[in-house]
């Protein structure tokens, strides 16, 4: 499935029953947003001392022309503590190799 949207200025995720609700206004998030392959990592479920409350979404954006190395571009957004602190978008460079960059400007602190 494939999101087009002419704005997206807001992400939310709910989780166990908390939201994350982040404005991504001031960040340049490519379309369409493709939500195959979305992963969501949760961090509050691990059994170690690593545990925390922090959680992070990847999705692959863009359209078929962006494709690199088999690859589209893809997003990572983090939160820790129901705040958004990381927002980067990775792009393939190589095969067996990529860049990331952050998604917004200024960058989510």
């Amino acid at each position: 499935m494939t999101f087009r949207s002419l704005t997206i200025d807001t992400i939310q995720v709910r989780v166990n029953g908390r939201a994350y609700l982040s404005s991504l206004r001031n960040c340049k998030l490519e379309r369409p947003i493709h939500v195959d392959g979305m992963e969501f990592l949760r961090d509050d479920l691990r059994k170690d001392e690593d545990k925390d409350d922090a959680a992070t979404l990847f999705f692959d954006v863009g359209s078929e022309s962006e494709r690199q190395f088999g690859k589209l571009p893809r997003v990572q957004l983090s939160w820790r503590n129901g705040r958004l602190i990381m927002a980067l978008i990775s792009r393939q460079n190589g095969n067996n190799s990529g860049f990331s960059y952050p998604l917004c400007k200024p960058d989510v602190r």
